[in-house]
């Protein structure tokens, strides 16, 4: 069982994974072109901990494109033998990046869990490739709320 409480130095760490993880995906994010795979960027992400020395994952990169970061057409076949006992659905390889390229204004969610002498961080961080209207008229429209937030 996990800890729930942690010292400055645990702390310090689980934040200094995090930072490596969120710059990794953003250094990643600015380099996304149409025409690359999710395996592609995925890999990229991967490319970018390893500089910094990640060698461990909770678990490794995965990048979704399109109507792929919505997960609807995800189907659960199952349950994992000894995860069966708690009921945790399996999905298979659905998740894995794939073969799906990126095309302008296409939503993207980068998603990744490095871990550096047993603390680790997990990130979801998501953008979109070049311009995307519906979100730009999504951001115009919530600014005048955003000095309520």
């Amino acid at each position: 069982m996990s800890r729930e409480i942690y010292n400055s130095e645990e702390l310090a760490m689980f934040k200094k994974v995090q930072r490596i993880a969120y710059e990794a995906v953003c250094k990643v994010a600015e380099r996304l072109e149409p025409g690359m795979t999710e395996k592609q960027a995925a890999s990229m992400v991967a490319e970018e901990l390893n500089k910094e020395g990640v060698r461990r994952y909770f678990h490794r990169p995965f990048a979704w494109f399109g109507d792929r970061t919505k997960f609807a057409d995800f189907k659960k076949i199952g349950t994992l033998s000894f995860w069966k006992l708690f009921g945790l659905p399996h999905f298979g390889k659905q998740f894995q990046p794939s073969d799906r390229r990126l095309t302008e204004g296409m939503p993207v969610i980068l998603d990744v869990a490095p871990t550096i002498d047993g603390y680790a961080a997990d990130i979801g961080y998501a953008t979109w490739c070049g311009t995307n209207v519906e979100v730009e008229q999504a951001r115009m429209d919530l600014r005048k709320y955003r000095s309520l937030i």
